[in-house]
């Protein structure tokens, strides 16, 4: 790319964008296929561009990034807020589940445990898709009530939509 805005952009640049393009394309396609106006379904974040859907009990956020290197599309099911006592052995249980678990995992943010999968977007078919998504969602709506129940863990009250 050139020193200057509106310069030049190399190929590999040029292939990136179309890449994300794409992924837009087909992300709003399945929201489509499942009956669902992407445009309501958008992260109302302007600087984030991504989208939400419920499966069962599962608030799943879907989310392109565009890093400098590659380009991820990366799921995130929010399940439950840390409990105020016997977090290490949360922490080992979610470490024995990760690896039970297939193109997914638990890990914390801030306050909250959540199933996350990621991937670059290249190569990325809406069979894969469709697939990370009904695992990821299958995953969260099975283990939030467990974990909540074996950890006496509040749930993520993120059944409550974003934008509501």
């Amino acid at each position: 790319m050139g020193l200057f805005r509106g310069g030049k952009k190399d190929k590999k640049t040029q292939a990136a964008e179309r890449t994300m393009a794409e992924c837009i394309r087909m992300v709003e396609g399945f929201f489509r296929q499942v009956g669902l106006d992407p445009k309501n379904q958008r992260l109302p974040d302007q600087n984030v561009v991504g989208w939400w859907i419920v499966r069962g009990s599962a608030l799943i956020y879907v989310t392109l990034y565009e890093g400098e290197r590659i380009a991820t599309l990366r799921m995130v099911s929010p399940i439950l807020y840390l409990p105020d006592e016997r977090i290490v052995a949360l922490y080992r249980r979610c470490l024995e589940l990760n690896s039970e678990l297939l193109n997914c995992a638990l890990g914390v943010f801030g306050d909250r445990i959540a199933v996350v999968s990621e991937r670059p977007i290249v190569g990325l078919d809406p069979e894969e898709l469709k697939g990370t998504l009904d695992y990821l969602s299958a995953v969260a709506d099975d283990l939030d009530d467990k974990l909540a129940d074996e950890f006496n863990a509040r749930l993520y009250g993120g059944r409550r939509i974003v934008g509501q």
